[in-house]
């Protein structure tokens, strides 16, 4: 019970904190300064996440079609035809999908 009186005590003392660090960041570098390093930050981000995008979008179909085609050379006890066909395909599907994906950054671009 009583860490809930000292976490309660605490809370107001942590916000004015804060409150006081980023009106002295401001006073530094200014509200031009702060909103470009929060942009920086959210490009960051954005890369980030794009980079993680494209690589599921890229990794997922190439892995499914290769586990469907040796699963499918096995049932049917052929030569790694199915496994090699359905890679091709995957990685047409695949680069069909980044292209659809991407377009749009390309057209921002011109």
């Amino acid at each position: 019970m009583g860490s809930q009186i000292e976490r309660g005590l605490e809370e107001p003392s942590r916000i004015k904190y804060r409150q006081f660090l980023k009106e002295i960041k401001s006073v530094i570098i200014g509200n031009e300064g702060e909103k470009m390093i929060d942009k920086k930050k959210s490009n960051f981000f954005y890369a980030i996440s794009l980079a993680l995008q494209l690589g599921f979008l890229i990794a997922i179909p190439l892995v499914g079609f290769l586990l469907v085609g040796v699963f499918l050379d096995k049932k049917f006890e052929s030569t790694p035809i199915f496994t090699i066909s359905l890679v091709i395909l995957s990685l047409i599907f695949v680069f069909f999908e980044i292209r659809y994906y991407l377009l749009p950054f390309l057209e921002k671009r011109k």
